[in-house]
């Protein structure tokens, strides 16, 4: 194996630490709010301030969009990312604690994307 195959997979492994990492996060949260399910679970996607469930919620989607579409899924979850920091700038141990990492997982997606296409249009010129 080379160097590139390498590179070119490593989107999944750190896409699985942060995806266990928010998976933990978000279940904790689902267990202390069981009995309301509309106001910790639906009502996040109208108001986004303070709340991270829908940003979340998105993540996990993203995340497994990236298994069948790498650029689509890690679009979406920059995208997430983005919009998380935009509404939100002032909370600084949030965004180091659940927007970095995310953003960290679209980047690798993307390269790995990037270096799966080169490869493929290298096989095909020779």
């Amino acid at each position: 194996m080379n160097t590139r195959h390498h590179i070119a997979n490593s989107y999944r492994i750190v896409g699985l630490v942060v995806f266990f990492y928010m998976a933990v996060v978000f279940f904790s949260k689902l267990l202390h709010a069981a009995d309301h399910v509309y106001t910790n679970i639906i009502l996040p996607f109208k108001n986004w301030r303070g709340e991270p469930t829908a940003y979340l919620i998105i993540y996990f989607i993203g995340y497994f969009i990236t298994w069948k579409n790498k650029y689509l899924g890690a679009v979406i979850i920059m995208i997430d990312c983005m919009i998380w920091w935009s509404i939100n700038p002032s909370n600084v141990k949030f965004l180091l604690l659940f927007v970095v990492p995310p953003f960290v997982v679209g980047i690798t997606t993307i390269m790995s994307w990037y270096y799966d296409r080169s490869l493929y249009s290298r096989k095909n010129i020779i």
